[in-house]
């Protein structure tokens, strides 16, 4: 028998024992039991029955749509990741019949946070940063200015012109009054108001805002009550910069005006600088003004206020004996024409007077010191000029003897008063020239050497004089057999210098000199040079030595036996 509404087994009875019509609870809830499509028996509210109502399945532990199944739609325990931050879960049944991560909101494993701002959907609800008003307008801190609203680094928000912001408009504190660093406190760390130091001539005060925008004492420089001045040379720090006397260069080494020389840097009366050997200095070096085409009183003037004297012999200066003067015969006139030993000399002259003090053999001469001027002097005795009281004469031998020194040894018979007429070979001219007389016994020896200080200048010869040293011979050169001539520089101070010896002109006696230097004038003991002979004929000769603090001797002598004119010059270098 099945259940079919028919009496299969034709027994009389229908779809006997299926009990249908009785009561019962289908997956669906209850029903009556009735026949299927198939010959079997279903509850009528089941799936395909006479009552059944169809219904989707949802997520809540139950068969919902009847199938005999519970939630088999949802997947329920595959893996899923959660909205946003929320991360990796497994699929479950949310409360409301739906479906959810397992670490989303109300999850099993929920991984939900407090939204912060940072870019991400912490509280994994599908927004991003919400509630922060992201991109709206803001004011920024202080000097900051107008910005929008922005994430900073700890998730909170601030406006992109703050410190920290995309657009940050924070600069280092100044003082000015503004919040420039927009921390919300303006000219912090600056101490104002707070008491001061004074500083070279400026007074104690307070700290105040300056113009450069930096603390500044009040007394200072950009203070309300600025007590500084420009700086002065003066051993005060006038402008409280805590220098003395900056810019001026004190100490360094300097160049005094005109004969002033080589000195150091120092400050003068008036707040300003000289050089320690200018006129008023504490080394000055000037002199009275001469006549010697040189700025002898450092004013920057040559030969200025009548300077000039000696045009004849009322008006001749002094050639003290044992010095070395200088002259200029450029701006005198033409007074003495010509002498009996000499016939013409039409140059312009210059006269000095040298007193005698007592008779004996002087080494009188003459040295240019300027141009091509060819000097012509002679001595003459008595109370004038005149050319009939000549004692001695010497010209320029030759055109080749222009700008070369000149010397003649005179034999003075008494004491008396002499003039040394220095005059031209060349029509009207004159120029810048040295001129000394010297006693032949100086310079004989070590014992007797003539003093000199550099920078120097002398014009000497060595003729007639003995040959009192031992003969030395220069690398290149041959030895010396001729008279010498020695000088002593006494050095306070180790000093580089320059040795140069120009000697007369070639035909002149002994053209050929040597230099040495030596401290007991028994050795060469720093450095020589000359005595060529024929090849350093008319030659100068120049000798670069550094030499310690003490005292020295400077040796012109000769490869030859004779001697000779000539013009020595010792210079720093």
């Amino acid at each position: 028998e099945t259940c079919n509404g028919q009496d299969d087994e034709c027994d009389g009875v229908v779809d006997e024992g299926l009990r249908v019509g009785g009561h019962c609870e289908g997956m669906c809830g209850p029903g009556d039991l009735e026949c299927d499509d198939a010959g079997g028996v279903r509850c009528s509210t089941d799936p395909g029955g006479s009552d059944s109502v169809p219904r989707a399945e949802v997520c809540n532990g139950r068969d919902d749509d009847c199938n005999g199944m519970i939630d088999d739609t949802f997947e329920l325990g595959a893996a899923c990741d959660g909205e946003g931050a929320c991360g990796a879960g497994v699929r479950e049944c949310d409360d409301v019949g739906g479906v959810r991560c397992s670490t989303d909101a109300d999850g099993s494993a929920s991984q939900v946070m407090d939204e912060v701002c940072n870019a991400a959907d912490d509280d994994c609800d599908g927004t991003i940063d919400e509630g922060f008003d992201l991109g709206g307008a803001c004011a920024g801190e202080g000097a900051c200015g107008a910005g929008v609203l922005e994430c900073d680094a700890d998730g909170m928000i601030l406006c992109s012109t703050d410190p920290g912001g995309s657009m940050s408009g924070m600069r280092a504190e100044a003082c000015n009054e503004a919040d420039d660093d927009c921390d919300g406190a303006v000219d912090e760390g600056l101490n104002l108001g707070a008491a001061c130091p004074g500083v070279g001539r400026c007074p104690a005060g307070v700290l105040v805002c300056g113009p450069d925008a930096e603390a500044v004492c009040s007394t200072f420089p950009g203070g309300p009550d600025d007590r500084s001045l420009d700086e002065e040379c003066n051993g005060t720090d006038d402008d409280c910069d805590g220098q003395i006397d900056e810019g001026f260069d004190l100490g360094m080494a300097c160049m005094g005006l005109g004969a002033c020389g080589r000195g150091m840097t120092e400050c003068d009366a008036e707040g300003g600088s000289r050089c320690s050997t200018a006129l008023g200095g504490s080394e000055d070096g000037s002199e009275p003004e001469a006549c010697n085409g040189a700025d002898d009183d450092c004013d920057g003037s040559i030969d200025e206020d009548g300077g000039c004297v000696g045009d004849t012999c009322e008006t001749a200066p002094p050639l003290p004996p044992d010095t070395v003067v200088r002259g200029n015969s450029a701006q005198l006139g033409d007074d003495y024409g010509d002498s009996t030993c000499l016939g013409p000399s039409p140059g312009r002259d210059q006269v000095f007077r040298l007193d005698v003090p007592a008779a004996g053999s002087y080494a009188v001469a003459v040295a240019p010191t300027g141009g091509g001027f060819d000097p012509v002097f002679w001595v003459t005795s008595g109370s004038a000029c005149a050319v009939a009281s000549v004692r001695t004469c010497l010209s320029g031998r030759a055109i080749e003897g222009a700008g070369r020194p000149e010397a003649r040894l005179v034999e003075f018979l008494r004491a008396d008063s002499y003039y040394v007429v220095i005059d031209g070979r060349v029509d009207l001219a004159g120029g810048p020239f040295v001129a000394s007389a010297q006693p032949v016994a100086r310079g004989e020896t070590c014992g007797t050497a003539i003093p000199l200080t550099v920078p120097a200048q002398f014009p000497g010869t060595t003729e007639g004089r003995g040959r009192d040293l031992a003969g030395q011979q220069c690398p290149g050169g041959t030895l010396t057999t001729g008279p010498e001539a020695v000088f002593r520089l006494d050095l306070d101070a180790a000093a580089s210098l320059r040795i140069t010896v120009l000697p007369a002109a070639t035909g002149a006696p002994a053209p050929d000199p040597v230099i040495y230097v030596t401290n007991d004038c028994v050795n060469v003991d720093q450095g020589c040079a000359g005595g060529r002979n024929i090849a350093g004929a008319g030659a100068a000769e120049t000798l670069d030595v550094d030499l310690p603090a003490g005292t020295w001797f400077v040796v012109v002598d000769h490869p030859n036996n004779a001697g000779g004119a000539f013009l020595l010059e010792i210079t720093e270098r």
